[in-house]
């Protein structure tokens, strides 16, 4: 999924991974354990897996009711799904992986260069990789803050279409960062924050989709 936008509002993985955050010397405590399966939370009204475009269609406009939320652009949250972390919906493809990170209350927010939002961090996963392990290591790569895979919590499965991309899925993660990294920019990210839910920070525009997927998590 290099090639296509692949988070929320098209995150892409960095163009040189780092090593597989798995072995990484220090993690945060593990939270809580998977919700057990259960059937969609939210979704659009008249936008019931399986049925939002036809096979091959550029997505949107052929589904109906009106999405879950809207972002900055053209992004739109169609439904959000919460089943087995290991049987993702079928309908559609999964493609990326986003973390929903927290600080003593406060949410992890990056901005990336190219959009200029602020986003939850996120990206692509990469051939071989569960999504799992992809949210893990976008949260590295992007925002420098290590939490082992099994440390993350599964919240979900979200639906989201652009107005030039197909529709697809995505897995959302949450975790608890108990000792925040220092953050250096990179090529994909000017800049992190953590955001206590007040006014936007300086900079860009809040990525609305993300923050809320943000929301359902931990409940």
């Amino acid at each position: 999924m290099a090639a296509e936008p692949a988070g929320t509002t098209g995150h892409a993985p960095s163009p040189q991974p780092r090593t597989d955050p798995a072995d990484a010397p220090r993690a945060a405590p593990a939270v809580p354990a998977p919700r057990p399966a259960g059937a969609a939370v939210a979704a659009a009204p008249g936008a019931e897996p399986g049925g939002c475009c036809p096979e091959d269609a550029r997505c949107g406009a052929a589904v109906p009711g009106e999405p879950l939320s809207t972002g900055p652009l053209g992004m739109r949250l169609l439904a959000f799904t919460r089943v087995a972390e290991a049987h993702p919906p079928s309908d559609h493809e999964l493609t990326y992986a986003i973390v929903a990170a927290r600080h003593e209350g406060r949410l992890l927010l990056v901005r990336e260069r190219t959009r200029g939002c602020w986003e939850l961090p996120g990206g692509g996963i990469d051939p071989g990789e569960t999504a799992r392990v992809a949210a893990a290591r976008e949260l590295w790569e992007e925002a420098d803050q290590r939490v082992a895979p099994s440390a993350l919590r599964f919240e979900g499965f979200a639906r989201t279409a652009l107005p030039d991309h197909l529709t697809r899925y995505g897995a959302l993660f949450s975790a608890e960062i108990t000792d925040p990294a220092p953050f250096t920019p990179n090529e994909e990210i000017s800049g992190i924050t953590w955001w206590d839910g007040g006014d936007a920070p300086a900079g860009g525009p809040l990525q609305t989709v993300d923050l809320y997927l943000a929301e359902l998590t931990g409940r």
